[in-house]
């Protein structure tokens, strides 16, 4: 972003009085004009207070689900044109019969004039395509400057008799600003 000042400069006077005394403090003529560029950078930066985690089952049956893990998200964005999806999460490498389930928390906002909206107010399975966690609401002018931070609790479910296993699937968490 770029914004453009002019700045003029006139002439004038200014007369300081001090103890009856009359002092002509600064005279000019003639003019100057100044083309003044702010070039402000854009910012992304997107990051978690967790890379790994672990989540255990205590049961292999259908139905059974392990524990729950929050990650906190932190985003410090100024461009963010993006309105619909622009914190995503995909898995893959899940094993059969297990879902990685998202439940994306309340935004925290520190500052900017746009929020994040939780796509979905409960649990809901991950899988390799791309599902929504926020999208962007405006709160106030453009709508483009995000400052804040976000929860989103993760854990696993089976939904089929599973066999003794360790696996690592990659869950990908984005934010996109455009």
């Amino acid at each position: 972003m770029k914004i453009s000042v002019i700045a003029w400069i006139s002439s004038f006077s200014f007369v300081c009085f001090f103890s009856g005394l009359s002092t002509n403090a600064f005279a000019a003529s003639g003019g100057t004009v100044h083309a003044v560029t702010l070039s402000v950078p854009i910012v992304n930066q997107f990051q978690a207070d967790t890379q790994n985690f672990t989540l255990t089952f205590s049961d292999f049956i259908p139905g059974s689900v392990s524990d729950t893990r929050v990650v906190t998200y932190s985003v410090k964005a100024n461009n963010v044109s993006k309105s619909a999806g622009v914190i995503q999460a995909q898995i893959s490498g899940l094993p059969e019969g297990v879902d990685l389930q998202a439940n994306p928390g309340a935004y925290i906002k520190r500052g900017g004039n746009a929020s994040l909206r939780p796509a979905t107010s409960d649990f809901f399975a991950l899988a390799s395509a791309i599902a929504t966690l926020y999208n962007r609401i405006t709160d106030s002018g453009d709508g483009k400057v995000l400052l804040g931070s976000f929860p989103v609790a993760f854990r696993a479910n089976a939904r089929s008799y599973l066999s003794a296993m360790t696996v690592t699937p990659a869950l990908t968490v984005t934010f996109t600003d455009t």
